[in-house]
């Protein structure tokens, strides 16, 4: 598929996924589990995720689930995209009986 184009921004889609985390062990009344855009094609070479996807359950979403990623299209000197300038806590996983630990963090944009 052809990424659509808005200024700069470009924008295709997704529905591969890699697993990051899961509550598993947790103990919480229900169950959730975190996974990440995979842009490794070939044709989502250098897009972006804008985020990762939650989801109330541990099965695997590749292929039932479909997320937009990004580039900017003027590689050199684009102005669709900036790096964020720091990164926030907003919530952590620790000491929960979970089999790993876990954070999220919301970006600063510039």
């Amino acid at each position: 598929m052809k990424p659509l184009q808005f200024n700069d921004l470009l924008i295709s889609f997704t529905s591969e996924f890699l697993p990051l985390w899961n509550d598993k062990g947790s103990s919480a009344h229900e169950a959730v589990g975190l996974w990440r855009p995979s842009m490794t094609s070939d044709a989502l070479n250098p897009f972006y995720a804008l985020g990762d996807i939650a989801v109330g359950h541990y099965r695997n979403i590749n292929h039932s689930k479909i997320v937009a990623v990004v580039s900017d299209a003027n590689k050199v000197d684009g102005t669709a995209l900036r790096a964020p300038v720091d990164y926030q806590l907003v919530w952590h996983d620790e000491g929960t009986g979970a089999r790993t630990n876990f954070s999220i963090w919301r970006p600063l944009a510039p």
